[in-house]
């Protein structure tokens, strides 16, 4: 749980490695159990300007709340993967903006379909 959230969010911290690559991935939840996937949708569910999609809705979180440690609780090891947490600024002449299904596909020799990409 970070305090720089409201109260009953927690965030999710997922490291995988590969090839000698680490990557970390976080993922805000709300006391809703509302999946947030970004900074940016943090600052637009705020301002009541996100929609969700239904599968980032209505999430139980992995265990009580109460349970999930504070920033202040984790080991040295565990907070060096805690991220600075800047939000970009939305105020009331930011658009609405939409989660979006994203897919990433991992194909030999796919090949990207539709009009062509140009600089």
């Amino acid at each position: 749980r970070d305090p720089r959230l409201p109260p009953g969010w927690y965030v999710a911290v997922d490291i995988t490695s590969s090839n000698m690559t680490t990557n970390v991935t976080y993922t805000y939840y709300t006391g809703k159990g509302e999946k947030l996937r970004s900074p940016s949708e943090v600052a637009h569910y705020l301002k009541n300007k996100l929609v969700l999609l239904p599968s980032c809705k209505n999430l139980p979180p992995p265990r009580p709340v109460a349970e999930i440690p504070q920033l202040s609780e984790l080991s040295p090891a565990d907070r060096v993967h805690v991220k600075e947490l800047m939000l970009p600024v939305v105020d009331m002449s930011s658009p609405v903006i939409r989660q979006i299904e994203t897919e990433i596909i991992h194909q030999p020799g796919a090949k990207r379909t539709g009009p062509a990409l140009t600089n």
